[in-house]
């Protein structure tokens, strides 16, 4: 490939100053120097650097595309890594930032993608913690091998994010089929305090505490607006009671002087995306690697921006890890022994966009034969009056029972009184209207106390934004809450309209970005102001080619250069496997932002079940509504934000002579409750679904009729159940509503309401199923 030693727009803002990188891929951003950026914080003095994106379709997916051909580009001969030449070094104190072309190219509206913070801006007490937490981790130097440490040999096993890897998540975890937020594995406690939960608690919170203070030089209104959408949902502060911006933290060990790629694997090591990750959110990895003397430190790059950072002790790197990013290891310099207790230790902080987004259902406690969970309806304002679901109880990690080893104390006891304020308030909600009941965060805060480590009792802190439980606009608390919602969307819209990979497969950001910008974010065409530049593309492949090739999709160890993309993530990237009624991730646990590995007590033998082959989308997909079988043959139906808009859903008739499962004698009550609960809830959220789509969006009138059809189908399937319909009526309720789901679908609903609305059948209509 071609390189340019000189590349720049031509009409750059004049506040910016054209930065020249020698052979520098003419592919990759050019980066400006910014003059007395408004938005370097003050406590964190050095050099701002920007770059132009253009929040349009061809742009960002050139972007995209450009992001994963870098990741495979040169490597270095000597290090066997990806070589940074022409790339900008970012240093402590300096910010990169990215202006949108389209906007009002000001300062005060430029985007901050990752910024530096120097050790010398750490205290010394989080250096010192952190210190013990990584000797207690590592253990005794004449204990440390090449292929182990001391918390690869506590007992019980810690459990790594994937079999054969040397990553292990120490905070939250979600499971992707379950939707469920909770400690990870390895903070589970059972009956006793073990050296793992000791080990995990020190490095969680000594880690958390320091990447706090990453986050306190962040720009005034990331602060600003992740504060409010933490006190809004009451999220649990892991690690540090002042924790607002990370929801989990995984730690990633690797012998230096070889590849982490097969120390940790090309998924967690090797050129990646996290795709899960909260666009208005950052990832910050902080290093305390164990070297000698006259080593290389460790590296990050961000290849598809040109830049990278040297990770030295103590450092703090921020930055949005939904671009594409990968790290090198340690090397010892020519002439030094390499040692064999050289080890890379590093922590990265991260947060999912579901768990950021209230979105998951968190395992709160247990009560007798029941889990406990605070699900995204109880934590919303617009809370809905319905009966939370009753869910057996076993082994599982949760906040009450097992947050703990991985809160401080104040932080723990705060959200627990957030728990029950939350609990409370969703049972009053059940309550009839005219008695209007209302819940005083303050005095049920007075209400809660516990006994603090000096012995003194002390109550736990009133929660400032809790949602009311009456609908009163005049309510401080309420407004609050709907102010911090709209600077959170606000926010949300301005980050992820900068990435390229949230850009290209999320609809709702284009569409938003076309009604602003107006037909030039709806371009087809790149109309790059890129020049003085040498040619970069084959003779054989244009621009326009480029633009529209389908993003690159690669399996782990297919081959050498092949890049791991999170190709279905987005609004997407569910994939439903309707033989077995349940909701399948196509996408393996990531290091970074990504899902835990399933344990085997919660799924089965093994988590094998998980692991979907991914498979390319077709014009048409056939859908067996009816197969009660074992699945192994079952075909994948699969959502894709931007898919045409002439892809049909066909329902495929079950085979005749396929038997169906009969009813087990006994038990009849139970069966009836749980067939009917599962439709009446199916029903009221379809016609909720059909309602808004009649009041927001404009029917045609070819479409009026079939409107119509499906809202007296859902009227008789409701009346039905009222009526008491059982046995093979109560199935045939569950055919009629996942066949007007797909004709909604296909009539009225757009991309993202059709893939809400098979969500909402194809799991719901699960636990119908399973009483028959």
């Amino acid at each position: 490939m071609a390189h340019s030693k000189k590349a720049y727009v031509e009409d750059y803002d004049s506040d910016l100053e054209p930065v020249y990188l020698e052979n520098r891929n003419p592919r990759m951003p050019t980066v400006y120097l910014a003059k007395d950026h408004p938005l370097h914080p003050k406590v964190n003095p050095g050099t701002s650097y920007v770059y132009y994106t253009r929040p349009t379709q061809p742009q960002m997916r050139e972007l995209l595309q450009a992001g994963e051909a870098m990741s495979r580009g040169e490597v270095d001969e000597e290090e066997g890594e990806l070589s940074i030449e022409g790339m900008l070094e970012l240093v402590p104190g300096d910010y990169l930032w990215t202006r949108n072309e389209f906007g009002s190219r000001k300062p005060e509206d430029d985007v901050s993608v990752s910024w530096v913070l120097s050790p010398e801006k750490r205290s010394e007490q989080t250096k010192a913690r952190l210190d013990e937490a990584r000797d207690m981790f590592m253990g005794p130097e004449d204990e440390i091998t090449e292929t182990s440490v001391r918390f690869e040999r506590l007992k019980p096993t810690p459990k790594p994010v994937k079999t054969g890897t040397r990553c292990w998540t120490l905070g939250t975890s979600l499971e992707p089929n379950t939707n469920i937020e909770a400690p990870c594995a390895n903070g589970k406690w059972k009956g006793q305090t073990t050296e793992l939960h000791e080990t995990t608690r020190a490095v969680v919170t000594a880690s958390t505490s320091m990447a706090m203070e990453d986050m306190a030089h962040a720009p005034a209104e990331v602060q600003e607006v992740l504060k409010g959408e933490f006190e809004r949902n009451g999220t649990a502060p892991l690690g540090s009671k002042d924790n607002y911006a990370y929801h989990t933290v995984q730690c990633n060990l690797a012998y230096a002087g070889t590849s982490m790629e097969g120390q940790m694997g090309r998924r967690y090591a090797g050129p990646h995306r996290d795709g899960k990750d909260c666009p208005g959110h950052y990832s910050t990895m902080i290093a305390r690697s164990r070297l000698p003397r006259n080593y290389r430190p460790p590296r990050l790059i961000l290849p598809g921006l040109g830049v990278y950072c040297n990770l030295f002790d103590f450092l703090g790197f921020t930055f949005q890890a939904m671009h594409d990013h990968l790290g090198t290891p340690p090397y010892p310099s020519p002439g030094t022994p390499s040692s064999p207790k050289a080890y890379r230790f590093a922590l990265i902080h991260y947060t999912p966009e579901r768990v950021a987004a209230a979105e998951t259902r968190q395992r709160i406690g247990a009560l007798p034969n029941i889990h406990a969970f605070l699900a995204p309806e109880m934590r919303s304002s617009g809370a809905e009056r319905d009966i939370v679901r009753r869910l057996q109880t076993d082994s599982f990690a949760n906040f009450l029972r097992d947050g703990p080893w991985i809160m401080q104390d104040e932080g723990y006891t705060n959200y627990v009184g957030r728990v029950c304020y939350l609990v409370i308030r969703y049972l009053l909600l059940q309550a009839p209207e005219p008695l209007q009941f209302e819940l005083d965060p303050t005095t049920l805060a007075q209400a809660i106390s516990y006994m603090k480590a000096d012995g003194n009792r002390t109550t736990v802190d009133s929660w400032e934004m809790a949602p009311p439980v009456q609908e009163d606009p005049s309510n401080e608390r309420n407004a609050k809450r709907e102010e911090c919602e709209r600077r959170t969307k606000e926010h949300m819209f301005k980050h992820g309209s900068m990435i390229p990979h949230y850009f290209t497969k999320n609809a709702w950001i284009r569409e938003e970005a076309k009604r602003r910008y107006g037909d030039s974010a709806a371009s087809t065409s790149s109309a790059s102001r890129v020049v003085d530049v040498e040619e970069s593309l084959d003779a054989d492949q244009t621009v326009e080619e480029t633009m529209d090739a389908e993003p690159a999709r690669s399996v782990v160890g297919k081959q050498p250069g092949t890049v791991e993309v999170d190709a279905e993530d987005g609004a997407g990237a569910a994939t439903y496997n309707l033989r077995k009624r349940k909701r399948v991730d196509p996408v393996d646990n990531d290091i970074d932002s990504d899902d835990e590995v399933a344990e085997p007590s919660q799924h089965g033998q093994s988590g094998e079940s998980r692991r979907v082959s991914k498979r390319r989308k077709r014009a048409v997909e056939h859908v067996d509504a009816g197969s009660t079988g074992d699945g192994s043959s079952a075909e994948l139906l699969e959502e894709d934000s931007i898919s045409p808009p002439w892809t049909k859903i066909l329902v495929k008739k079950k085979p005749k002579g396929r038997k169906v499962a009969a009813p087990k004698p006994g038990g009849k009550f139970v069966e009836l409750y749980i067939v009917v609960d599962a439709l009446e809830e199916e029903v009221l959220d379809l016609r909720m679904e059909l309602q808004a789509m009649a009041d927001l969006e404009a029917l045609d009138e070819d479409d009026e009729g079939t409107y119509e059809d499906i809202k007296d189908s859902l009227d008789g399937a409701n009346e039905a159940i009222e009526l008491g319909g059982t046995g093979p009526s109560a199935l045939d309720g569950i055919g009629t509503i996942v066949k007007a789901g797909h004709k909604l679908s296909r009539y009225i609903g757009q991309e993202e309401n059709r893939l809400r609305m098979m969500r909402m059948t194809l799991i719901r209509s699960q636990t119908a199923m399973r009483g028959w």
